[in-house]
């Protein structure tokens, strides 16, 4: 074999799919005091389809898991005869270029519900895989949570330049997260989010004393009899359940403690479903999370 390869670098690019159209643009917002990165990729018909409007998907955590989630939804949009999704457009809401390095612990100021109190058995795991450096500023993040301020964000910001840029179906909204991005699932649902219909929580992080408890209470009263229709999608892994690692086994006895509040006192309207995954652990479970929320609540024969 002869010749010579040549390679060129360009200052910025990715490999595209051919049947997938993506956008990015950043948002400054002034709930948070920061400024956001947002990928937003649209289904297949979206050109093809000028009076059709399609369901927005918020996912957090777009920086590790945006990529991924934009090729899943591709394969959802259009391979999957067997199990059919609604089309939807996915957005993915991550930091900066200059954010990201920071990723890892300024993300728990975004999912942490004020006044929480961080456990010391999840100090002990962050210090083991993130390094001590880090546990400060993950600390300091988690002390700091403005899950409050970034809910609003979400609806008050960039909800309504998603609908400023594109067509966006109005009454069927979605959030996914995985674990601390579970946990700020659980809270938009506990808060009355004005505009989530479809919560998808995957291995979230719940600890003890977590806000959400009171919150739901706090929810079931001010809702009394009104029903409002909503899904709730929940999804742990088994080997977090039985798995070696303490604080995952803690975060899903938490969560099975919220499971049966939801079930021994229901929220009128409110769907609950699950899936355990198993042969997963924390680290390998996002994706089969992230497949199971889109086919639990996109599906084309679903009921609300």
């Amino acid at each position: 074999m002869t010749g010579s390869s040549k390679a060129s670098t360009t200052e910025s690019g990715r490999l595209g799919n051919p049947e997938s159209f993506t956008e990015y643009f950043e948002v400054d917002s002034l709930h948070v005091g920061d400024r956001f990165g947002i990928s937003v990729s649209l289904p297949r018909l979206y050109g093809t389809t000028p009076d059709a409007g399609y369901p927005a998907l918020y996912a957090t955590d777009g920086n590790v898991y945006g990529p991924i989630a934009e090729a899943v939804m591709f394969d959802f949009d259009v391979f999957d005869a067997v199990v059919p999704i609604e089309p939807f457009m996915q957005v993915s809401i991550g930091f900066t270029a200059k954010q990201t390095p920071q990723a890892n612990t300024l993300r728990m100021r975004n999912f942490v519900a004020p006044g929480a109190s961080i456990p010391e058995y999840m100090q002990a795991h962050v210090s083991a895989r993130l390094g001590p450096a880090a546990v400060a500023a993950f600390c300091e993040n988690f002390a700091a949570g403005r899950a409050d301020r970034f809910l609003a964000f979400i609806e008050e910001e960039l909800h309504p330049e998603i609908c400023r840029r594109y067509r966006v179906q109005a009454d069927a909204a979605g959030l996914f997260g995985y674990s601390g991005g579970g946990l700020f699932s659980l809270y938009a649902m506990t808060s009355g989010s004005r505009i989530f219909s479809r919560y998808g929580a995957g291995a979230a992080g719940v600890f003890p004393d977590a806000p959400l408890f009171k919150m739901y209470e706090q929810l079931l009263q001010q809702r009394g009899n009104t029903a409002v229709p909503a899904h709730l999608h929940l999804v742990t892994n088994a080997k977090e359940l039985f798995g070696s690692a303490r604080l995952y086994r803690l975060n899903v006895i938490n969560l099975l403690r919220f499971y049966d509040t939801l079930i021994e006192r229901p929220l009128h309207g409110l769907q609950v479903t699950t899936e355990v995954l198993t042969g997963e652990s924390h680290s390998s479970g996002w994706l089969g999370a992230y497949r199971s929320f889109v086919r639990a609540c996109y599906r084309k024969d679903r009921v609300s």
